[in-house]
């Protein structure tokens, strides 16, 4: 629907959200050095951990700044003021995460391999 407010940011959010999970999955790839470990890390972070400690009262804060949880504020358009980080707020995490990951696969080879 053309005239409903937010109808664009709710169908280019998604796409928005899970495309730098693409260089943070590199970058933590590279971390590792190897494609089997990497997935054990990405996928509790991604669905487990960043959901499960969004409802505790010393942790919650920082686990809203997860790429998952940021991301997942883009795409919505109702606002919550429980989340604390809006749709902005989840653009501005997500670089910061992906330029973290890729710097982290660039150095810890040049370091380990040195």
């Amino acid at each position: 629907m053309p005239g409903v407010p937010g109808a664009p940011r709710a169908t280019v959010g998604p796409a928005v959200c899970l495309t730098p999970l693409c260089p943070i999955s590199a970058g933590v790839t590279m971390t590792l050095r190897g494609a089997v470990p990497a997935p054990g890390i990405l996928v509790p972070l991604f669905f487990i951990v960043s959901d499960t400690p969004a409802g505790l009262p010393g942790v919650g804060r920082s686990a809203r700044q997860l790429p998952n949880a940021a991301g997942a504020r883009i795409p919505r358009v109702v606002p919550d003021d429980r989340i604390g980080v809006g749709a902005r707020g989840g653009l501005g995490v997500h670089p910061l995460w992906t330029a973290a990951a890729l710097r982290g696969g660039l150095v810890t080879p040049r370091r380990r391999d040195a």
